[in-house]
């Protein structure tokens, strides 16, 4: 008696599902040189990251800009991309039940050179002067947070890092 096993694989793609985040804030003028990625859960982290973030070089960029967060229920997903680099469409889905951050940046990025606003103090904006971020709040502590960069030539998103959720408090 012989007889014949088949079997079927069938690969799903994961679903995401939108995610809207409490508050993005981004810009392309970071005091922060080099690229890094950060999840804030407190005050006293959130205010020593903004003061390295907005830096004292008032001929730069405004230094007196605050950005207030509830962190008993948030955390902020912190990207900062380096010397001329622009994070440009940003979103956030949940995927497996992470929460994932992404963004894109092309060729074109790296040489980014904003238009003169004339709200903000005079500058002679250079290309080296680059540096782009984004502030990401989310829920505090439910899921783990996925940062994900896609360059606009590629096919798909690259993580660039995996924050865990915090342990589930007694």
């Amino acid at each position: 008696m012989f007889g014949t096993f088949v079997a079927c694989i069938v690969l799903v793609a994961p679903v995401e599902k939108p995610f809207k985040p409490t508050a993005v804030f981004s810009g392309t003028h970071s005091q922060i040189k080099k690229p890094r990625s950060e999840v804030v859960e407190d005050a006293a982290a959130w205010r020593k990251l903004w003061s390295e973030h907005r830096g004292t070089d008032r001929s730069f960029t405004e230094t007196d800009q605050d950005f207030e967060v509830d962190f008993d229920t948030c955390q902020v997903v912190c990207v900062f991309c380096g010397s001329m680099i622009r994070p440009r469409n940003m979103g956030t889905v949940v995927v497996n039940d992470m929460i994932h951050v992404r963004y894109t940046i092309g060729a074109n990025d790296f040489q980014f050179r904003p238009e003169p606003d004339e709200s903000l103090p005079a500058h002679d904006s250079k290309a080296e002067d680059i540096r782009g971020y984004m502030f990401v709040v989310v829920p505090k502590g439910k899921m783990p947070v996925v940062v994900e960069e896609h360059f606009r030539t590629g096919s798909s998103f690259k993580w660039i890092v995996r924050f865990p959720a915090p342990p589930k408090k007694n």
